[in-house]
């Protein structure tokens, strides 16, 4: 049921960045335009519109796959900060461009996805619970790779490294910001698992609409 949901919040949220890519295609339009460009009045417009314009087709593809699992990932582990780190992770990332990239259009979601993947691993790394090791060392196996985005590359100069670090930045902050709060949820409780009532005598409360409590006479361990 929460994976469901939180696939189905997912669908939802990357749902405008494949509707937008249908209007760049049937429009013709030179949509980098609405890209950041950084430490412009007008290019602070991308802040907002940036991560919903892509090069082609392959960009915005190799980049909603892994925003579908990540997003996917944060709101069915970490329910109670998914919202505020989403917002973030969304505008902080594009303001950190704006504020410190190099002067060129920077458009594509990129930087997001990496937001969300170091905010799932660096929540392992400062909290160190099991729960959150795990959903980390899953996150490193899966999206390791990643790591090389964040610094330039040679002949690349189309790709927005500078989007890659901030947005793992805006993660690793996310990750220590939360580093205090509940363990990952990764299972929910089985409500109709059955109670043992043989550790005390005393009233207990029965899920039942006629009678709200019964008597337990107090009994033997394993009886």
């Amino acid at each position: 049921m929460r994976l469901s949901r939180s696939f189905l919040l997912s669908l939802l949220l990357t749902a405008p960045f494949v509707l937008f890519g249908l209007l760049q295609w049937l429009s013709g339009y030179n949509w980098a335009r609405l890209g950041i460009f950084p430490r412009s009045l007008l290019g602070a417009v991308g802040i907002l519109t940036a991560p919903l314009v892509h090069g082609d087709w392959l960009h915005l593809v190799s980049n909603l796959f892994p925003l579908l699992i990540l997003c996917t990932a944060t709101f069915l582990f970490y329910p109670r900060e998914s919202r505020s780190v989403l917002t973030v992770a969304y505008f902080g990332t594009g303001i950190g461009v704006w504020l410190l990239a190099r002067p060129s259009y920077h458009i594509g979601v990129s930087g997001q996805v990496y937001a969300l993947a170091s905010f799932l691993f660096f929540s392992g790394v400062f909290r160190r619970n099991r729960a959150s090791l795990m959903i980390a060392l899953g996150v490193g196996a899966l999206y390791g790779g990643m790591l090389q985005g964040v610094f330039p590359q040679v002949g690349q100069l189309n790709v927005s490294w500078e989007s890659h670090l901030l947005g793992a930045l805006v993660g690793a902050f996310l990750a220590w910001h939360y580093r205090n709060m509940a363990a990952p949820l990764l299972t929910m409780p089985r409500h109709h698992d059955p109670v043992l009532f043989d550790i005390e005598e005393g009233y207990r409360p029965l899920r039942n609409k006629r009678m709200r409590y019964i008597f337990i006479p107090r009994t033997k361990q394993g009886q």
